[in-house]
């Protein structure tokens, strides 16, 4: 869940960021030193011609018609405001159907399976350090956690899993605890 909210968040980023990376660039210095080192116009002289008495003096002006490019810039904004939408809506479906096939409360027990099982293998080695005088190694920890988990997850009726997928899960579990802690 916590990834797709982050590809939410990236993709709210992009649809704001897109629209604002397509704007034309402004003219370069290259450009415009080639523009003011152009030629100056040449002037002709344009001997003025009568108008028929039937036509008008001033030509009527033109209509004006809506820019293209600011169309098209809307219908671009549009169709991001629609995505960001529809993208918010299936992360929101997602979510729903996961609640409602389990998912969330089947993540929460391997969570609490984990937690329990590292620390019953960390008090079975308090409790042997005081008993033989001797700390427990790693390996015979591991092997505490894995055995009292495979009970836990029999008990908890979670899918049968093999027993690297929850050495592997241990192994993360105790490695995020000794980052954050």
């Amino acid at each position: 869940m916590k990834r797709m909210s982050q590809l939410f968040a990236v993709l709210a980023l992009l649809s704001v960021s897109v629209p604002v990376l397509a704007q034309p660039a402004p003219a370069s210095a290259p450009v415009a030193a080639a523009v003011a080192k152009a030629p100056a116009p040449v002037k002709v002289a344009v001997a003025p011609v009568a108008l028929p008495a039937s036509q008008p003096a001033v030509a009527p002006a033109p209509t004006p018609t809506p820019d293209a490019g600011v169309a098209q810039v809307v219908i671009k904004y549009l169709i991001d405001l629609a995505l960001f939408l529809v993208l918010g809506l299936v992360s929101v479906l997602v979510k729903v159907l996961a609640k409602k096939y389990g998912f969330e409360a089947q993540a929460a027990m391997i969570n609490d399976v984990l937690l329990k099982a590292t620390g019953y293998a960390e008090q079975m080695a308090v409790k042997k350090l005081k008993l033989d005088g001797k700390p427990t190694p790693s390996a015979e920890k591991m092997k505490l956690a894995l055995d009292f988990a495979n009970k836990l997850a029999v008990e908890y009726k979670l899918p049968q899993k093999a027993a690297t997928w929850w050495e592997d899960k241990l192994e993360g579990w105790l490695g995020s605890q000794k980052v954050s802690g």
